[in-house]
């Protein structure tokens, strides 16, 4: 572009900011109007951008959140609760962060991290320490990328309460899916409560074992012996190395079994 070419727009520009100048200088709106250009020019500015972080997921987390307790009262030296909660629509693999901040005691704020399954819920066990002293616990939940915040309290009784301490049911999660060890395929699922495991192998008929999350399960299947070691487990999934023996043959694998409704068996 010359400078000739410059020079319309330069005496539009010019022409609008003087006729703004002097309306706001106070002058007359019959002798504003005059003063205007005859034709506005279309703006350069044609497009904004609004930013990645402005875009809304279209996914909501639902609040208040659930919390209980599930073991402690206000004598303990650590109090576990646990807390739970959904996003609508059902999304599975969203990343979620639970902070438990405690009422009393001398412990600072627990931050935890799990993942939503596949029906949008998520649920993470607390263990808040800084005991004695701990009278409530306020947990709060985000999800990046995710609209709102959920806020749930839950409150922990004295010592001499009735619900102090009381006992709480066996939460068993259950795990399955298809591992390969060297040259075949095998259905295994594997039923986990706390740190109890059992293990079920399935080939022609299935075979089971029983053990610890933390020190593995043995079992005998025909004439195979197997050990199973477990890593990564979550609310969703659980990893397992598995290595058998038969004589001088070895078989090994590892896979990532999955969280299901359906017990083991």
């Amino acid at each position: 572009m010359t400078k000739d070419d410059k020079k319309p727009l330069e005496l539009k520009s010019v022409s609008r900011r003087k006729a703004v100048k002097q309306i706001v200088g106070g002058v007359s709106a019959i002798a504003a109007y005059n003063m205007l250009p005859v034709r506005w020019e279309k703006p350069i500015i044609e497009q904004i951008f609004l930013p990645a972080h402005a875009a809304v997921s279209g996914i909501t987390l639902s609040d208040p959140c659930t919390a209980e307790l599930v073991s402690g009262n206000q004598e303990s030296s650590i109090d576990v609760i646990r807390v739970a909660g959904f996003v609508t629509p059902p999304v599975g693999g969203l990343e979620v962060t639970i902070v438990a901040t405690p009422n009393g005691g001398s412990g600072g704020p627990v931050t935890v991290k799990t993942s939503t399954g596949s029906d949008g819920t998520y649920s993470a066990e607390i263990s808040m320490v800084g005991g004695p002293g701990i009278v409530g616990v306020g947990a709060t939940t985000t999800i990046a990328g995710v609209n709102g915040v959920a806020h749930c309290p839950v409150g922990i009784p004295p010592a001499d309460h009735p619900s102090a301490n009381r006992p709480q049911p066996p939460q068993a999660n259950h795990y399955s899916g298809t591992i390969t060890l060297t040259d075949v395929d095998r259905d295994v699922c594997v039923s986990i409560t706390g740190d109890n495991a059992v293990f079920y192998y399935t080939s022609t008929t299935t075979s089971s074992g029983t053990g610890t999350v933390s020190g593995g399960v043995s079992f005998t299947a025909g004439f195979w012996d197997y050990q199973v070691s477990f890593s990564n487990l979550n609310q969703n999934s659980v990893t397992i190395d598995m290595n058998g023996t038969f004589g001088g043959g070895t078989r090994t694998g590892n896979a990532t079994l999955n969280s299901t409704t359906t017990p083991c068996s």
